[in-house]
């Protein structure tokens, strides 16, 4: 869709804000909302595991 010169652009969001409305829902639905913290939180710890890893070490070991 190309905007015209004489539309506004906030006319322009509404008019998209209102055909996004009619777009269908594609979310998944078959995972509940803890489940998604579990991975998410997982996720990031072994990310921060594999960064911490491959650190110089620093300091001493006990």
């Amino acid at each position: 869709m190309v905007m015209l010169s004489h539309q506004s652009p906030v006319r322009r969001a509404d008019e998209l804000a209102k055909e996004a409305t009619q777009l269908a829902w594609s979310a998944p639905i078959s995972t509940s909302r803890a489940f998604a913290f579990r991975r998410a939180k997982a996720s990031t710890q072994s990310a921060w595991i594999r960064d911490w890893q491959k650190a110089p070490r620093k300091g001493r070991l006990y």
